[in-house]
């Protein structure tokens, strides 16, 4: 159990670190100004520091490695969530069932580029690489799926992506870290983590992740 023990002292740590530093803005204009960032650290370090050994390292350093495999399969799924999500806001909206269950005036909205210029549109995606997907996803995908995977190694694959309880369990940590705000609603990253976590297992590393979570944060503020 040492690696499930691990994992949730893990969480437990960036949850009290994300909280006294989210406390400190109230107090510090330059903390306030770059919590982002702070909070991007935190998910960056805490797996460093987990890994004791050269082992540990070396797996944790792996699943940042660039491969053809990673890119290809974070490419075509991206290409696909761009239809899905068009799709899922048309049948939201003309449903009377469906359309009690997103935010009032959400409809009325039109749908546009979430950027009034492309140097604006260039830092919100450097912005949603590397201070939103890419700490997330080191921390959920490359160090804590990791290690719950050791500990209860998938019994099923599809494209060798594993699909058990370690995905499982992943994924609802990620949602329960997007409660912070008290929105239920944010529970529902549940189901992307279970993307995340299959595209992570079946690539080897967290590119294909990265790619996917920076499109679909794209996309929701765009629809």
């Amino acid at each position: 159990m040492d690696h499930l023990r691990h994992s949730l002292f893990a969480c437990v740590c960036v949850g009290l670190l994300g909280l006294i530093a989210g406390q400190l803005t109230s107090v510090s204009i330059l903390i306030a100004a770059n919590i982002g960032a702070i909070y991007a650290l935190i998910w960056l370090a805490i797996p460093v520091s987990f890994s004791q050994t050269p082992r540990e390292k070396q797996d944790l350093y792996k699943t940042l490695a660039l491969s053809t495999r990673g890119f290809d399969f974070g490419v075509t799924v991206a290409l696909l969530l761009i239809p899905t999500f068009f799709l899922g806001r048309y049948l939201f909206c003309v449903s009377d069932y469906l359309s009690t269950m997103i935010v009032p005036g959400f409809c009325a909205r039109s749908i546009s580029m979430p950027f009034e210029s492309w140097w604006e549109g260039f830092e919100i995606v450097l912005v949603q690489i590397f201070i939103v997907a890419l700490p997330e996803e080191f921390f959920f995908r490359g160090f804590l799926l990791s290690r719950l995977e050791k500990q209860w190694p998938p019994r099923l694959r599809f494209l060798k992506g594993g699909i058990g309880i370690a995905l499982v369990i992943s994924s609802a940590l990620f949602a329960v870290a997007h409660f912070g705000s008290g929105n239920f609603g944010r529970l529902a990253t549940f189901f992307p983590g279970l993307l995340l976590g299959w595209l992570r297992s079946a690539t080897g590393t967290i590119v294909a992740s990265i790619i996917v979570h920076v499109v679909s944060n794209i996309l929701i503020r765009m629809v």
